[in-house]
Formats: C-alpha cells, sequence, structure tokens
C-alpha cells in the first residue's frame, strides 16, 4: 500500500526523467557542454571542461527567472596546470552575496534564482590545499627575521599554489585559510642561549604570531611553529614562513614546512 503524497512539498516522479511536478526536472536532459567563455542557460545541467586557460561563465539575468535553477559539474580535465573558472553573476547581481565564485576539477553546484540574485542549494566544494618543506637548510641571520627555504612540494592539489622557487604559497580564490610554518634549528653548530621564532607573512608583511624555545646545549635541535592561523585571503594573496633566532650567531635549520589549506565557505 502506498502512502499518500506530503502536501507541501515537490514530488519526485519513480521513473528516469523526473515528472511534470519534479521541481529539478529540466536539470534532468542531456547535460550543456561547456569548454570556453560563455553564458550558462536557464534550468540547465552542465558539464564543464575545459582548455588551458582560464574562462568565466556568466550567469542568465536573474530578473524574470525567479525559481528557475542552474547546475553546473566541473570536469576532471580542468585540473593540474589548467583551468579555473569563475562563475558570474548577470551584472551586479551575486551568487550567495558575492559578484564571482571561482570553481575548479570536481567541484559541484546547482544554483536558485530568486528573481534577484542566485543561491547555491545543493553541490561540493574541494579544499584548496599547498604544502612545501625544506630538503636542504635554511640560514637564519640575527636579525631580522628570514625567509624560510622551501623546495619541496608535498601536496598541491590545484597544481597552482606551490612555487619551490621563492617558498610561497600563492592563493587563488578569496575565503578563509588556515596557514601552519615550522622550523627546527641545528643545534650542533654555535649553541648559545636564545629565543627562536617562527611566523607566517601575508604579502610580505609579518604575521606575528609567535612560538619559542631556548636551547642551552651543544646537540639540542628544538623546533617552533606557528599556527594553525586562520585569515581570510583574497586571490593573489601570498603566504610565506619566516623564522627568526635572538642569539649572536648564524643558524641553520634542519627541517621547515610550510601548509595552508582553505576552510570551505561554499
Amino acid at each position: 500500500m502506498g502512502f499518500p503524497p506530503i502536501i507541501g512539498l515537490p514530488s519526485v516522479s519513480s521513473g528516469g526523467g523526473g515528472g511534470a511536478s519534479d521541481y529539478l526536472s529540466t536539470l534532468t536532459n542531456a547535460e550543456i557542454s561547456i569548454t570556453g567563455a560563455t553564458t550558462a542557460t536557464i534550468n540547465r545541467q552542465h558539464v564543464v571542461t575545459g582548455t588551458t586557460s582560464p574562462y568565466t561563465v556568466t550567469l542568465p539575468a536573474a530578473s524574470g527567472n525567479a525559481g528557475n535553477f542552474l547546475s553546473f559539474r566541473f570536469g576532471p580535465t580542468l585540473t593540474q596546470l589548467s583551468v579555473l573558472v569563475t562563475l558570474d553573476g548577470n551584472g551586479s547581481e551575486t551568487i550567495d552575496g558575492e559578484l564571482t565564485r571561482i570553481c575548479w576539477a570536481g567541484e559541484s553546484c546547482t544554483l536558485y534564482c530568486d528573481g534577484s540574485n542566485w543561491f547555491k542549494i545543493a553541490g561540493k566544494t574541494i579544499p584548496m590545499m599547498g604544502g612545501i618543506n625544506a630538503v636542504t637548510y635554511s640560514t637564519l641571520v640575527t636579525p631580522p627575521f628570514s625567509v624560510l627555504t622551501f623546495n619541496n612540494i608535498i601536496i598541491n592539489n590545484t597544481g597552482q599554489m606551490c612555487n619551490i622557487f621563492t617558498g610561497e604559497i600563492t592563493i587563488l580564490r578569496p575565503g578563509n585559510y588556515m596557514s601552519h610554518v615550522f622550523w627546527q634549528l641545528d643545534g650542533s653548530v654555535n649553541p648559545e642561549v636564545m629565543v627562536m621564532y617562527a611566523v607566517t607573512g601575508l604579502n610580505g608583511t609579518i604575521n606575528f604570531n609567535e612560538s619559542s624555545s631556548s636551547p642551552v646545549q651543544l646537540n639540542d635541535s628544538p623546533s617552533v611553529s606557528c599556527g594553525p592561523l586562520t585569515q581570510e585571503l583574497v586571490a593573489g594573496d601570498v603566504i610565506t614562513g619566516y623564522g627568526f633566532v635572538t642569539g649572536v650567531f648564524s643558524h641553520a635549520t634542519l627541517n621547515s614546512s610550510l601548509h595552508v589549506v582553505e576552510v570551505p565557505q561554499w
């Protein structure tokens, strides 16, 4: 025996295509392929793949489209070395309060229109992350703060965030990010009473969030770290790791690492 429908909720057809009263039924039609800059089609599912360059997909005007939907699936050919896709509201129209949203491979979103703007009601966000460490020593001079050497990639899931030539991690899309820097002293040379610091830098400005210790014996190899430090960042921001010792001599690091991980909010 079947159950009566619940009043006030849309019904869904038991078939594969969705019934006339299914409020997302039009998204079950064949996907529209997008491979470059274009305007999306109202009430349709899109599969977004790509070329070798970023591009923008503009949303239809919200005016006159209250109650309608758009859906996007960002295909695997957008990954590594490659393509970030910007969803852009028409004119000054927003997507969950922002003029644009940057997406990349493996993500998806379904957007609802209220007639003025767009809102995400479903989908998947994959955090962007970068991690680099040192396979050779840094030399910390006193003073001032020294940029730590990072010349090996631990993780770089977008293929674009980590730069082992500059030892920096670059933010690709706006949002909240956690950063953490670590380094360990080579205490076999120039042991002395000192204070050690580890700090992160944003666009060349030091964020003085410190840790410290005081090695006093030969062969001590204490370590210090800073973070996780959560910040709201924008695309193009650059995170750097710094080390500092207050003693008289210059010192070498045994190990160092820098990690930056996105905290998804969309």
